[in-house]
Order: structure tokens, then C-alpha cells, then sequence
């Protein structure tokens, strides 16, 4: 079987006389490393060449008879008898709806199956063994813990023994693989991610055993967005994991902070993160100790304002996404605002100054790929300088783009209290996409060129 990747589809294998097959393709397009570009198997010239137990070139069959062939295989690691079925009564209890019983379940497979594919080290031989092999339910019930594919298979199980329908699903990985299920291969099997999907409201409902920091309901942003091999015995089939609103992924600002004559500007920030911002924030703190943790947070404050000061560092990254995820910080940042003569230019944006356009290039190659939909809400209140006044000027214009899941909406405000001037600056912004052809780039540079320029805006302040 041959599959090719930015190659051409008609192949001419030509034998030599030895009787060893050859083909050739010319004026192959160049690879182009780029940001937010997709997974290197899906923009590099390459070809697959293998032995499949089962030849089809319609996807619905290819995959059905996939399903038929290994349905016998993990049938009975995903058996219910008699001790997974009181368990599950056990965990459910007296819950009937459906989504509730799921959710319970999962919980208790997230909180007493230890995974021992997240940490190898604190398994012993015999426990590291065990994870190369697959293991009935009940066996895992025991010993409490498992690989990644036994623990799925345990939570189909007792999601089995308790009337829902449940299969084992190979789930999407997006860091790897693209579309893996066009390919009709069982490299989808290499290049996928064990899971389940329970059926609710005629609906999948998609969960990850290792995605135990997840609120119920969302996968890890790597695998949603793509196809999903489910195996339902007899009908196994490609299905969407679709990606969750922006909404439940929030990073929201707040700050409240003072503005010298000197251009100096101090006070308290803070910083609240869900869902896959919040994934994705504790990602970038693995392995780390708490004082590591708390450097590389500091780090990345100074490195966008260089030259502040941040004090009382207080970061909150427990293990548990549906937890309060986030920090906050004292900050001081001489020369803020740029003084000339009687005036002081303030960009109000605190949480934009200093970063680079998402999109710098003017040209692109490949199609665009990003992490996660999500929501960027900020409201920043500085205390003005006595003496000081805001000179006339336009603040941001809202707008929004549908057909690329984009919206933006930033205002400047002067609030007067207790003889003192306030600017209060406020930004919401939303990104609603997963993909993007590169034939749209240039529109969606535009757009993004725009709204850098505007949370750049710089206020005047005029020294009566």
C-alpha cells in the first residue's frame, strides 16, 4: 500500500533486474519551517509504503473492517463482570441522568487510577512490566494503576456496566498527525491517542485518561479539532472531537495601578486562567519546582516589560484545572510613560505592551494551525497624576470578523473619584479558530496587524 504526502498520487514503480521496484518524483516543494504552521508530517514530501491487513479505498469500509479486526482483540480488556459492575454502582450511586454518571466515573478513575505512563520513575520493575501489557479491568481495579490505553478500557468497562454506551477511542493528536484517518492506514494507531467516547444526548462525549486537570467534558487541546477512531464493536468509525467555545479558555487580567509625574507606574496585577489557557499556562510549568515555577513566571513579566520590578509573587498551579489557576504580583515600572515638557504618553494596554504581532511574516507557505479557541479579557485602572489631564483623542473601534472567529473590543475611560483621575482601559478579544488555509493569511494578518496597532495606542497627558 502506498500513501504520499505532498506528493503526487499516481506512482510508476518501475523494477530493475534484480527485481527491486523504484519510483522517482521530481520538483518536490521545499520544506518551510514557520510559527503556528501544522504538524511536520503534514508539510513535508513524504511517502508511506506498507503491508495492510486490509485492502479498501472507501473510508467507511476501511475503517469498519479496521474495527472488526481488533474488536476481538481488546474485547475481553474491556469485559464487565462482577466486581467492575458493583464498583461502578458503587461510584454512580444515585445518579440516573446520563452525563451525570460519566462525569462520576471519570472522576473516579482521574482521582484513584494512577497512570503510570506520567511518571515511570516512581513505578517499580514489576509495575513497569505490567504497563506493557494489557490488563483486564478488574486487574486494574486491584493494583490502581495502568497504562493509558488499561485505563480507558477500565472506564468503558464500568461506563458499560452502568447502561451507557461506551467505546474505546483512538482520539486525534495534533502535535503529531493531521488527518490521520484519510490516510486508511493503521498508522492512525501510532500517531493517536487512547481515549473514550460515551454517547449522551445522541452526542460523543470525549475524555483522556491522562487529561485528569481537564473540567469534565474537555480533552487536551491537541486532541480535539480532528477525527477521532471510535470502536464501536461491529461499526468502528472516524468521528470529530470538536473543539470547545472560546469561552472555556479565558485568560482574564486585572490590574490597578498608579501613574507618577516621572512616567514611573507601580501597583498590583493579577491574572486568572481556565481551560486550555490554563493547560497550557501549567505546560510551560512542568517539571519545575515552586520556586523554579515562580522564577519562570517572574522571567516572563520582565521579559515583556523590561526594566520592572516584580514583588509578592503569588502563583496558584495546583495539579486540578477546575481550580482557581493564575497569579498575581506586585510590579514597578520606572519610566512607564515617556515625558516630554509638560506631557506624560501612556500606552494604556498594559497587558499588550511590548509583544510582537502574532503574525510577522508578509509571506506564507503553509496552512496555519493554532492551539486552542479561546477568550483574552483585561481591564487595566491607572491613577492619573495630580495636576494631569487626558488630551482629546479617539480610542479603539470595535469590530469583529465571523468567518474567522474573530472579534475585538477595547475602550479607554476617564473615572473620577475622591478628587482624583482615573484612566480605565478595558480589552476583550476573541479567537474562535483552529485552522486556516495559507490562501487566507493575508487577510487574517491584516486584521491581526490592526488590532496590535490599536492596543499600541498611546494616550497624552497634559500637565495643567
Amino acid at each position: 500500500m502506498f500513501h504520499g504526502l505532498q506528493t503526487d498520487s499516481a506512482i510508476d514503480f518501475i523494477p530493475d533486474k534484480n527485481g527491486i521496484y523504484s519510483f522517482e518524483q521530481l520538483n518536490k516543494p521545499a520544506y518551510h519551517e514557520e510559527p503556528l504552521s501544522l504538524p511536520e508530517r503534514n508539510v513535508y514530501s513524504w511517502c508511506l509504503i506498507n503491508y495492510e491487513a486490509i485492502s479498501a479505498t472507501n473510508r467507511r469500509t476501511y475503517w469498519r473492517r479496521m474495527g472488526e479486526f481488533l474488536t476481538p482483540i481488546i474485547e475481553k480488556y474491556r469485559k464487565v463482570n462482577k466486581e467492575v459492575r458493583e464498583k461502578a454502582g458503587e461510584v454512580v450511586g444515585e445518579a440516573r441522568e446520563p452525563r451525570q454518571k460519566f462525569a462520576r466515573l471519570v472522576e473516579f478513575v482521574r482521582t484513584s487510577i494512577r497512570i503510570g505512563d506520567e511518571d515511570r520513575r516512581s513505578l517499580t520493575a514489576q509495575q513497569a512490566k505490567d504497563l506493557a501489557e494489557l490488563h483486564k479491568p478488574e486487574d486494574l481495579l486491584k493494583q490502581g494503576y495502568g497504562s493509558r490505553e488499561n485505563v480507558a478500557m477500565l472506564l468503558v468497562a464500568m461506563a458499560s456496566a452502568v447502561g451507557l454506551d461506551a467505546q474505546l477511542a483512538y482520539l486525534p493528536n495534533r502535535k503529531e498527525f493531521l488527518n490521520a484517518g484519510g490516510l486508511l492506514s493503521d498508522l492512525i494507531l501510532y500517531v493517536t491517542v487512547p481515549g473514550v467516547a460515551v454517547t449522551i444526548d445522541q452526542k460523543p462525549v470525549f475524555y483522556f485518561p491522562t487529561s485528569r486537570k481537564l473540567p469534565f467534558g474537555m480533552v487536551p487541546a491537541m486532541q480535539m479539532g480532528d477525527e477521532a477512531l471510535v470502536l464501536e464493536p461491529g461499526n468502528a468509525r472516524l468521528v470529530r472531537v470538536e473543539e470547545t467555545p472560546p469561552e472555556q479558555s479565558r485568560r482574564v487580567t486585572k490590574a490597578e495601578l498608579k501613574l507618577t509625574a516621572d512616567g514611573a507606574l507601580s501597583g498590583q496585577v493579577s491574572q486568572r486562567l481556565t481551560g486550555h489557557a490554563a493547560e497550557e499556562f501549567l505546560d510551560g510549568l512542568r517539571n519545575l519546582t515552586p520556586a523554579e515555577s515562580e522564577q519562570r513566571v517572574t522571567e516572563q513579566i520582565v521579559g515583556q516589560q523590561p526594566g520592572a520590578k516584580v514583588t509578592n509573587l503569588v502563583l496558584k498551579a495546583g495539579d486540578d484545572l477546575t481550580g482557581e489557576i493564575g497569579y498575581s504580583f506586585a510590579v514597578a515600572i520606572p519610566g512607564y510613560a515617556r515625558k516630554t515638557g509638560t506631557r506624560l504618553f501612556l500606552q494604556p494596554a498594559l497587558t499588550r505592551k511590548g509583544l510582537k504581532p502574532l503574525l510577522e511574516s508578509s509571506v506564507r507557505h503553509n496552512d496555519l494551525q493554532f492551539n486552542f479557541p479561546y477568550q483574552d479579557s483585561a481591564e487595566v485602572i491607572i491613577e492619573v497624576p495630580k495636576g494631569y489631564v487626558i488630551e482629546a483623542g479617539e480610542g479603539p473601534q470595535p469590530f469583529a470578523y465571523p468567518n474567522y472567529g474573530l472579534s475585538y473590543e477595547a475602550t479607554f475611560s476617564l473615572l473620577q473619584g475622591e478628587g482624583r483621575s482615573y484612566i480605565q482601559a478595558k480589552r476583550d478579544f476573541t479567537f474562535n479558530r483552529i485552522y486556516l488555509p495559507r490562501q487566507h493569511y493575508d487577510e487574517l494578518k491584516r486584521m491581526m496587524d490592526l488590532i496590535h496597532l490599536m492596543d499600541n495606542q498611546i494616550l497624552s497627558l497634559r500637565q495643567q
